[in-house]
């Protein structure tokens, strides 16, 4: 379930749907992720996520590392997603289209939740490659990474795009 985000957007006019802001993540070329250590000092950092209804799976390094330090102190997080850029010189303005994605993360420790993430990652991102080369890629990067997954709370939306 979805609640409305607690802080209002300063530029209520330019609030999307959530469509628009789950099409606007899954056009996305990466997501960054945004979290917070126990004593609260930021850190964002890119990661390739995949969304599957209101969760969130990505993977990282098993572990280790300041995404998994951050998270397993401190499970709130968010994932920010930019579609398009586009300079709209004339305005001193740019045309854009994001998203942001708000949850709670955890560790994914069960087998059959990991290698169904793990799929749907290599679908998303290397869904070229063919299905004995991702199944084998798969089954040798399972020991060595964390999935993690995002159970989502708050979907926004924003865009500017230009009036033709």
């Amino acid at each position: 379930m979805h609640h409305a985000n607690p802080h209002p957007m300063r530029r209520p006019d330019r609030a999307a749907s959530e469509d628009f802001a789950r099409r606007t993540a899954n056009e996305a070329p990466y997501g960054t992720l945004v979290t917070a250590s126990a004593s609260a000092e930021p850190y964002g950092t890119p990661v390739s996520p995949v969304i599957e209804d209101d969760k969130i799976y990505f993977h990282a390094a098993t572990g280790a590392g300041r995404k998994f330090e951050n998270l397993t102190s401190n499970p709130r997080c968010s994932m920010v997603f930019v579609s398009m850029t586009e300079p709209d010189e004339p305005a001193f303005s740019m045309n854009y289209r994001t998203a942001v994605f708000e949850g709670r993360a955890t560790l994914v420790t069960d087998e059959i939740e990991k290698m169904h993430a793990l799929w749907l990652i290599g679908a998303r991102w290397a869904g070229s490659q063919p299905i004995a080369k991702r199944r084998a890629y798969i089954e040798g990067d399972m020991a060595r990474c964390d999935v993690w997954r995002i159970d989502v709370d708050v979907i926004s939306g924003k865009t500017r795009e230009m009036r033709r």
